[in-house]
């Protein structure tokens, strides 16, 4: 059961991944260009 829950939680992960980016690149470019610098300031505060 518990290899089931696991494998279910990776396709689940997998799917969100792959509807998160077309939502991406349906948005305009300045969304995304946000977007994208805020993940590059979580990854500069989540490496000091």
């Amino acid at each position: 059961m518990k290899q089931l829950a696991i494998y279910l939680d990776k396709e689940t992960s997998a799917l969100l991944e792959k509807r998160a980016k077309q939502n991406f690149r349906s948005m305009s470019k300045e969304a995304q260009f946000l977007i994208a610098k805020g993940l590059e300031a979580d990854r500069e505060v989540t490496a000091k």
